[in-house]
């Protein structure tokens, strides 16, 4: 039975499945397909050559088809700018980082980090990968050619530590790799969590952090607000109970 026009906005959610399991959506138009609303679209755009929608609000999906979400998510950390993209159950969260480092000393060994991201307090959290595509930018020419360990962990790196293995959390999320230099080339990474299995976080505070160790440069003095740029994306899921 074919639908000759239909507008959802004044229907719950519930009518509306009821509803198109009853009639089908084969009768449905692109056009009418683009008035469906369940409280979590706004609007969506239906670009009529490429067959696609897009929009901004949770539920629609961007130019690239990826879906959306602003349920069950973390907050991103100063400086930096999440992008939230899954179901509410399951994540994947780009972060566009322009963040900056704590101050480096560069006369001894020194661990630093920088928040990214927290992940919601609602429940489990289990981090399944991790890509990481992030530069280190000197600003006062002091540690330009200072190749840290960098890695990504639940824990802000500290002390007088050259790597991350110690702690474990320093690099729990993504195991600690060498950058190429403080001078804005890109360490390039992706990797399962630590042990090569899903790294399981109890519901609370839970965070994700950049961390940088090394033994900086003692002839070259400190830095005092190098900047980290680049991408990090983390597939993760949420257990809510």
């Amino acid at each position: 039975m074919a639908i000759d026009r239909l507008n959802f906005s004044s229907f719950n959610d519930k009518q509306i499945v009821q509803l198109l399991r009853a009639f089908g959506t084969g009768g449905l138009k692109n056009s009418e397909v683009e008035t469906l609303s369940n409280k979590t679209l706004t609007a969506p755009v239906l670009n009529s050559a490429t067959g696609t929608f897009t929009g901004t609000s949770s539920g629609d999906v961007d130019t690239d088809n990826y879906v959306i979400n602003s349920k069950n998510v973390g907050a991103a950390g100063t400086g930096t700018v999440a992008t939230e993209y899954g179901d509410g159950v399951k994540h994947s969260t780009l972060l566009t980082v322009a963040g900056v480092l704590p101050a480096i000393t560069g006369d001894t060994a020194q661990g630093t980090g920088l928040l990214l991201y927290t992940f919601p307090a609602t429940g489990t959290i289990v981090i399944h990968a991790a890509t990481m595509s992030l530069s280190i930018q000197e600003t006062e020419s002091k540690i330009n050619t200072d190749t840290p360990e960098v890695g990504l962990g639940t824990v802000i790196a500290t002390g007088a530590v050259t790597g991350l293995d110690t702690p474990a959390t320093f690099e729990n999320v993504l195991l600690g790799t060498a950058a190429g230099d403080c001078d804005g080339t890109a360490t390039v990474y992706a990797a399962i969590p630590t042990a090569a299995v899903p790294l399981v976080l109890a519901k609370g505070a839970n965070l994700l952090h950049f961390n940088v160790a090394d033994a900086f440069d003692a002839a070259a003095g400190g830095e005092a607000a190098a900047i980290v740029a680049g991408t990090v994306l983390i597939d993760w899921s949420v257990h809510v109970y």
